[in-house]
């Protein structure tokens, strides 16, 4: 979703109608996965856990 967000201001640059018309042209389900985004953001915001690790952290942290 973000990988398209950012391929579409390459034709488009402000956020208007014709901007969200390329995004779903590129990706079908762009307006759900920009939804589940900003709510894992906001999650996280809150003071939510993190769903995954990256790499190869440990549960707590360690590398």
């Amino acid at each position: 979703m973000i990988a398209v967000h950012e391929l579409a201001h390459l034709r488009e640059s402000d956020h208007n109608k014709a901007f969200y018309q390329l995004c779903e042209y590129m990706e079908p389900s762009y307006h759900q996965l920009e939804l589940e985004v900003r709510l894992y953001l906001t999650w996280l915001d809150q003071g939510g856990h993190r769903l995954w690790q990256l790499g190869a952290e440990s549960a707590d942290g360690a590398r």
